[in-house]
């Protein structure tokens, strides 16, 4: 049982298409403001 369930979750993560990254085009931070809990900030974007 464990093999089958070893197997079974390789066969899972190889044939689940792979995520690609999006391009939302560009920005030019001014300023960082503020920053929170170390993954989330604010900031000032010029233009």
């Amino acid at each position: 049982m464990q093999k089958t369930a070893s197997i079974s979750a390789i066969l899972v993560a190889l044939l689940c298409p792979v995520a690609q990254a999006t391009d939302y085009g560009s920005a030019t931070v001014e300023r960082v403001t503020s920053i929170y809990d170390g993954d989330t900030f604010r900031a000032d974007i010029a233009g």
